[in-house]
């Protein structure tokens, strides 16, 4: 009997083995499959997302270029309207000789101050001046004489000796088109400020030309206008005339008007042919890489260049943000995973426990017990069958001892032979 509780007790054993094994089992294949199923979807969500972030990004480059296209226009559309409306008021067609002229000024200091010495003059130094309170943008507007190189401009700006605006590029720009709007190349005035001129000629009825209009616009607003364009969180946008000259930066204003080799980009000149076709890796004086392209404007009015810096962790750094939500997300669904997958294991090991906790009884002779399975699915059935077995098993083994009694009975009537 001692050998006997001794098995019986390592089977116990084994059953209790067994039984944490299946469970431990059960929750790790359902957890390791559903954690890899996770990894594996992050993984494919992140490189099509960081395929997207980086598209996205760039389609916001073009997005900008085009914004700016249209400010541009708009703007110098509006100085170019004015400077047109201009040309065709009376008073400005008739002028001819009837402005002051430098050419024959000799002024011991090689200065003239400016102002109007006749009425007429008056007249278009007055006009000047509303059109200069009106619009901010513009710094300066004048008229010029084609009959003898008269000239009067509002704010007025002394004039050296012997001063002709004929020969001044802005006063040739207008003839690269009579009869339309022009814009000059950027230039640094007399007074240091850098603008462009929007110029027209003047004609009279007969066609003939007159003089021309010039208003200069500021090139500080392209700056401002670069600071508040807003591409990702420390790229930036330059901008420069075919010369490459700066003529508008988002922050550095000492850049303007300097050569665009001075703006901090290190071996410019060799990087340049390559990023007109696609970005390109530089690195500024201060050791900050960034990608470069450099981008025609297309806003239709004056040849301009956008130069598009995107520093080279930029995109990089908002895939790691990606990632890092993207973990985060595979941890907390991992840790519900697990515990739903230990929930699935309690429920389906449950009556399992119970059967075997059964079967131990009867592994001790005790035939009264039921396995107590409340389960409407195979396993409460397993249990009625079960149930039903060790029924008829007990009744079985009863009928036995009841037939083993009467046979002794019987014998007990009978004498020994």
């Amino acid at each position: 009997m001692k050998n006997e509780r001794t098995g019986s007790g390592a089977g116990s054993t084994e059953t209790v083995k067994r039984r944490g094994s299946v469970k431990r089992k059960f929750l790790i294949v359902i957890s390791s499959f559903t954690i890899v199923m996770l990894a594996v979807m992050g993984f494919t969500l992140y490189l099509r997302v960081a395929d997207t972030t980086e598209q996205t990004y760039l389609a916001s480059v073009e997005q900008q270029r085009t914004i700016l296209d249209n400010i541009i226009h708009t703007f110098f559309s509006n100085i170019g309207n004015v400077a047109s409306s201009l040309t065709e008021m009376e008073i400005v067609k008739e002028v001819g000789n009837n402005l002051t002229s430098y050419l024959d000024k000799n002024d011991p200091s090689g200065l003239n101050e400016m102002k109007p010495n006749s009425a007429y003059e008056a007249e278009i130094n007055n006009l000047c001046k509303i059109i200069y309170d009106s619009y901010p943008e513009i710094f300066s507007a004048a008229l010029a004489s084609e009959t003898d190189g008269g000239f009067i401009m509002y704010p007025p700006s002394a004039r050296r000796n012997g001063y002709d605006p004929r020969t001044r590029p802005w006063y040739q720009a207008a003839f690269t088109d009579t009869g339309h709007i022009a814009f000059s190349s950027p230039y640094t005035t007399s007074v240091g400020e850098l603008v462009i001129s929007a110029v027209k000629t003047v004609h009279d009825e007969r066609g003939t030309v007159k003089g021309v209009i010039m208003l200069d616009a500021h090139l500080f607003y392209l700056s401002e206008v670069l600071k508040n364009t807003k591409i990702g969180d420390n790229a930036f946008i330059i901008i420069t005339d075919n010369d490459g000259r700066v003529i508008a930066h988002p922050s550095d204003h000492s850049m303007i008007f300097r050569n665009i080799a001075d703006a901090g980009i290190k071996n410019f000149d060799t990087v340049a042919p390559q990023a007109l076709e696609e970005y390109v890796t530089a690195d500024f004086y201060d050791n900050t890489r960034y990608q470069i392209r450099l981008l025609p404007s297309q806003n239709g009015l004056m040849d301009l260049n956008y130069i598009v810096c995107i520093p080279e962790n930029e995109i990089g750094n908002k895939n790691i943000m990606f990632v890092f939500h993207i973990l985060a997300s595979i941890l907390f669904w991992s840790l519900v995973a697990v515990a739903f997958a230990f929930f699935l294991a309690s429920v389906f090991s449950k009556p399992i426990l119970t059967i075997t906790k059964s079967l131990s009884a009867i592994e001790q002779g005790d035939l009264t017990v039921k396995v107590s399975v409340k389960n409407n699915d195979e396993f409460g059935q397993f249990a009625d069958s079960f149930n039903e077995t060790i029924h008829q098993v007990g009744k079985s083994i009863h009928s036995v001892i009841d037939e083993a009694q009467s046979m002794k009975k019987l014998r007990k009537n009978f004498p020994p032979i």
